[in-house]
């Protein structure tokens, strides 16, 4: 592979999303540093980054030549990249159970021989990681999504035709957790990644609280905390039963929503930026749960509502990922950047482990057993779920494991520890 070296066994993935063309719709200006997709992969790649998330390859915006742009800087910088498409014909119609048919011919008519072409022209190169033909299944959960879940099994059946090695995935909505088990029963052993997304760190506005999405109702640390492992948690589960990894796409970014009320447009904070620790626990958690990897969305911003559109504006979400519209660097990024590069050491390993049973929970300080199947070495991931303060490891989880004596977690960061002789 010349001098990017990706290795034979994919390490843990730290990756973020990013949109295909990241400086169009005013979401990222160019600027001296940032001027080209080559400079917002080398960003991420000397952050400690290993992956790119890559999302509307759409070619009504003549976005879909940009793919070899993306992979070819990503063969500079040694990243691997998802393709995600985004808009007919390049992404299946999430559609009800009652326009299953239209979906089924839709998808084998122009969605199929997209991807068949895609992974014709593309699915030899060193650098690509997956495809991700639909993003968020999960909206006609109440219909059970089974036109959409039958259309991607299809196009991953074409794609695995052209190239069997990488697989062809989606994104689930975390609370949704049906849909992912229904995927896993529909596709089978063609399934070959598992991807869940959960953002929970959530701003107290009278516009989140829902019944139907219960992360909107997340308001304190310790229920933000737990309901991203319970529900991460649960795909993981799923994922693991399936034997195929599983990957989290985490938050780092804020939003504020606006809505068209009695005439006039008013807005609300919706989420909140995640600071240092919660970027910690974030990956961390992922970790302890066994995941393969965790992307971060997202990479730039999405812009403020058009002025041309105010007069007909229901709603709209104004998102500020890791880097503002002017490019600066937001806590999001600069913590996630933090996390990459002390973690950088462990990434070979943490995507190489095996975690074993069930999470022992002591206060806020959460510990798992875990073995690497090469060296047969035994190890103990650690996590301290508490965001706002430092914990040290209590004295029972360190004689449950066998743990040498431990200081303390920062708030909500983690650690993998290996096992002294004697706990072997």
């Amino acid at each position: 592979m010349g001098a990017c070296d990706l290795g034979d066994r994919p390490p843990f993935l730290l990756g973020a999303m990013v949109g295909a063309d990241p400086f169009a719709w005013h979401d990222l200006q160019p600027s001296a540093q940032l001027a080209t997709i080559s400079d917002v992969v080398g960003d991420l790649a000397r952050r400690g980054f290993g992956a790119v998330w890559v999302t509307g390859f759409d070619g009504h915006n003549a976005d879909l030549p940009l793919i070899p742009v993306w992979l070819e800087a990503a063969e500079r910088h040694c990243l691997r990249v998802v393709v995600e498409g985004s808009g007919g014909p390049f992404a299946i119609h999430k559609t009800s159970n009652a326009n299953a048919a239209a979906t089924l011919a839709h998808a084998r008519a122009e969605v199929i021989p997209t991807w068949r072409g895609i992974a014709r022209q593309w699915g030899r190169h060193p650098n690509l990681l997956a495809y991700c033909p639909v993003e968020e299944i999960g909206d006609n959960v109440e219909a059970g999504e089974s036109p959409t879940l039958s259309a991607l099994a299809e196009v991953g059946r074409a794609v695995a035709e052209e190239d069997p090695v990488h697989p062809v995935t989606t994104i689930h909505v975390a609370s949704w957790v049906s849909v992912a088990a229904a995927e896993a029963r529909m596709r089978g052993p063609n399934l070959k990644a598992l991807v869940a997304d959960v953002y929970p760190f959530m701003a107290s506005s009278d516009w989140t609280a829902t019944a139907s999405d219960p992360r909107l109702s997340w308001r304190t640390p310790d229920e933000q905390t737990r309901g991203y492992l319970t529900w991460m948690g649960r795909h993981a589960d799923i994922a693991r039963a399936a034997g195929v990894p599983f990957w989290v796409f985490a938050q780092a970014f804020s939003g504020t929503w606006y809505r068209r009320i009695a005439e006039k447009v008013e807005s609300r904070p919706l989420f909140v930026m995640p600071d240092l620790a919660r970027m910690r626990f974030q990956i961390w958690a992922a970790a302890l749960l066994g995941a393969r990897g965790v992307f971060l969305f997202v990479y730039q911003s999405t812009g403020p509502f058009p002025e041309d559109v105010l007069s007909t504006l229901e709603e709209w979400e104004y998102d500020v990922g890791m880097r503002t519209t002017g490019g600066q660097a937001t806590e999001a990024l600069q913590g996630a950047t933090l996390v990459a590069r002390r973690m950088a050491p462990l990434l070979p390993l943490l995507g190489r482990v095996q975690v074993e049973g069930a999470i022992v929970e002591d206060g806020p300080v959460l510990a798992r057993g875990a073995t690497d199947p090469v060296s047969q070495r035994r190890y103990v991931l650690l996590l301290n779920r508490d965001v706002e303060a430092e914990h040290a490891v209590p004295p029972a989880l360190v004689a449950r494991f066998g743990l040498a004596a431990r200081g303390t977690l920062a708030p909500g960061d983690g650690d993998l520890v290996e096992l002294p002789a004697a706990g072997r």
